[in-house]
């Protein structure tokens, strides 16, 4: 909520230089306007900046993290934020939903959706998109073996690229969550 974030801006701009706030995707998500929201209602000109990530999950921890070794290594709240802005296009986000039940809940997607990707053993993909919409990214049919069918879609979408960094995240399942960065490891050496 907005006055969470303005709460929170208000502490942190009474503590430090200059406060960062790296956020969901405003596609997806309220918590960037609110953010922004907050950060113009404060009485702390130009000290709190704000940033839709453009991405979700781990890409957006990604770039927090980078963020926080910007600040680490000394370099402006400037530079870093022109650094982060840098890295957005360059952050991917990918995700495997095995049930569709919340995204039907939440209103992303329609009944008829879950229902049919059940009858039919699909099992989705979703990605973070440039402009910072979930999207869908493809999808596997069957049920069995589905962590190495995205894995393999993964690394053949990763491929071209140079070195990465890469974070896998799970949602009670780490088991699965092992064997996709054992899998990534082992097909992206990079």
């Amino acid at each position: 909520a907005p006055g969470d974030f303005r709460r929170q801006f208000q502490f942190l701009a009474s503590h430090f230089k200059d406060v960062l706030s790296i956020n969901l995707t405003g596609s997806a998500s309220g918590s960037y306007e609110a953010a922004r929201s907050a950060a113009e209602r404060i009485n702390a000109p130009g000290k709190i900046h704000v940033i839709n990530s453009l991405n979700a999950s781990l890409g957006e921890g990604l770039l927090v993290v980078f963020a926080a070794e910007c600040a680490h290594a000394g370099l402006s709240v400037e530079k870093t934020i022109a650094a982060v802005h840098e890295l957005i296009p360059q952050t991917q986000t990918y995700g495997m939903l095995r049930d569709l039940s919340y995204a039907v809940r939440g209103g992303r997607v329609p009944a008829w959706v879950q229902t049919a990707a059940r009858l039919m053993h699909v099992t989705p993909f979703i990605r973070a998109t440039p402009d910072g919409k979930i999207a869908p990214a493809g999808c596997v049919f069957g049920r069995r073996d589905n962590v190495r069918k995205f894995a393999r879609t993964l690394a053949r979408r990763a491929r071209r690229k140079g070195p990465l960094n890469v974070a896998v995240g799970h949602a009670m399942c780490p088991d699965d969550a092992e064997k996709l960065a054992t899998l990534l490891r082992e097909a992206l050496p990079q």
